[in-house]
């Protein structure tokens, strides 16, 4: 299934509204598309330097691995050789580790 660009920006919209209604550090929100190519995205002001590279690590472990970052942080955990395997396969752009409020 494809997402709409519509679509896309209102989830982008709805994740940043959450983060600042639960007093999260500035963050970048990205959706890609079932390609993995960017369909939209934000960020949020005074977020750090480097956060649309990390979120964009987030989002492409999660589509090339399909799983969630929770599910990667437990994997990386359990067999983090085979985490630092699948990272250099996607090109080094993984990042398993989930969102903490």
């Amino acid at each position: 299934m494809n997402i709409r660009l519509e679509q896309a920006q209102a989830i982008v919209a709805g994740v940043l509204e959450y983060a600042a209604s639960m007093r999260m550090k500035p963050i970048y929100a990205i959706v890609l598309d079932a390609r993995g190519e960017l369909k939209a995205a934000a960020t949020m002001d005074e977020a750090s330097l480097k956060r649309s590279s990390i979120a964009r690590g987030k989002a492409d472990g999660a589509l090339a691995m399909g799983m969630g970052s929770r599910s990667l942080f437990k994997r990386a955990k359990e067999q983090p050789f085979f985490i630092s395997a699948a990272t250099q396969a996607v090109g080094g752009s993984l990042v398993p580790v989930p969102v903490e409020c």
